[in-house]
Formats: structure tokens, C-alpha cells, sequence
């Protein structure tokens, strides 16, 4: 699946339609990419999706093109894919939840975790601390353990112990950095 290409030669830049969605500044970082490497190096270039979901940059040029820098043009993808890779990776996922293999149940779930993690982190955290009794929270006093009403406050505005859920919550991160929501994508971000 194409997600966008840009051409020296008809001086245009292509956003598939399924992509409007991605947040404004997404789409711009993506098509400065575009253009600046088709103003530097010429041709053509698309970044496209594979089979398995992974984000792929091609170039090509036409026959006539003799200034076409083919090995420029290597090793300006090679570059950008070093430079973006944050980017890509988040491109990646939002490909997997939103077109990959088993997506809605993908997105029910990914979807789940933020909310739990973002707009309810007081009920999620609250249920963790009651369910292992034998851990005693400190306040970071000698001796001074949290009373329940601190415990409970604490769950109130987000508390979470070190390395609760990590993997959880960096995949949360990453989804709020695409500004997903059940529509897709928030134009505001």
C-alpha cells in the first residue's frame, strides 16, 4: 500500500487518501522528505508499505534522466531511514492497527490500554496496590509508610510504581504520539 511518493519531473507530492488521516504535522515532516530528496537527488520516490507491514522507500528515475544520482540516491534513503526511524516506526504501527492483519481487534485493544493508561490511570493503579498486600508503599520518610487516603489520593492523579507495565505504557506513549482515537487520528495534535 502506497502511503506517498513525490516526483521531480511533475513537481507533485501524493498522500494516498487512506493517510489524510495522520496528524498535520506528520504529513508535513513526510513531505518535506519527499520533495527535498526529489530536489537533491531527482526521480522519483515512494514510501510504501509491504506485505508484512513494514515501511519501504524506493526510488527510480526516467531512462533520459542523466542526472538522476543514482548512488546519491541510495544512500539518501539510507539516511533518511537512520534519520526517521522514530517516524517510520510509528508509521509502522499505525499501519499494523489501522490496515494490518487483525486490526480491529488490534485497535479494540491498543486502544484499551491507553484508555486505561491515559484516562484512568487512578482506577487501574489503584487496583494493583489493593491486590498486592504485602507490599508496603513508603513516602520517602524513615519509617513512613502511606496511609490509605494518601495511597488513594496518589491513585487519583496517576501514581505508578517504578516498573509497572512498562511495555504497556511505552506502547501507550507511542499511540498518543499518533494522537489515535476511536475515528483515527486527532487533526489538533
Amino acid at each position: 500500500m502506497v502511503l506517498c511518493a513525490a516526483s521531480r519531473y511533475e513537481q507533485k507530492y501524493y498522500l494516498a487518501a487512506e493517510f489524510e488521516d495522520l496528524p498535520e504535522q506528520i504529513k508535513a515532516e513526510l513531505q518535506a522528505a519527499c520533495v527535498l530528496f526529489t530536489e537533491e537527488i531527482g526521480g522519483v520516490i515512494l514510501f510504501e508499505f509491504d506485505d508484512k507491514g513494514r515501511l519501504t522507500i524506493s526510488t527510480q528515475s526516467r531512462e533520459s534522466d542523466i542526472m538522476y544520482d543514482e548512488i546519491g540516491a541510495r544512500l539518501k534513503v539510507k539516511e533518511l531511514q537512520k534519520n526517521k526511524l522514530e517516524l517510520f516506526t510509528q508509521l509502522e504501527l499505525y499501519y499494523d492497527v489501522f490496515f494490518g492483519e487483525n486490526s480491529d481487534e488490534k485497535k479494540a485493544a491498543l486502544l484499551e490500554k491507553v484508555k486505561d493508561l491515559y484516562d484512568e490511570p487512578g482506577e487501574e493503579t489503584l487496583k494493583s496496590i489493593e491486590a498486592d498486600e504485602d507490599e508496603d508503599i513508603s513516602d520517602g520518610t524513615e519509617g513512613g509508610l502511606l496511609t490509605d487516603e494518601e495511597i488513594d489520593a496518589l491513585a487519583e492523579e496517576g501514581y505508578s510504581r517504578s516498573g509497572e507495565d512498562s511495555d504497556a505504557l511505552d506502547l501507550a506513549d507511542l499511540l498518543a504520539s499518533l494522537v489515535i482515537d476511536e475515528e483515527g487520528p486527532d487533526e489538533e495534535y
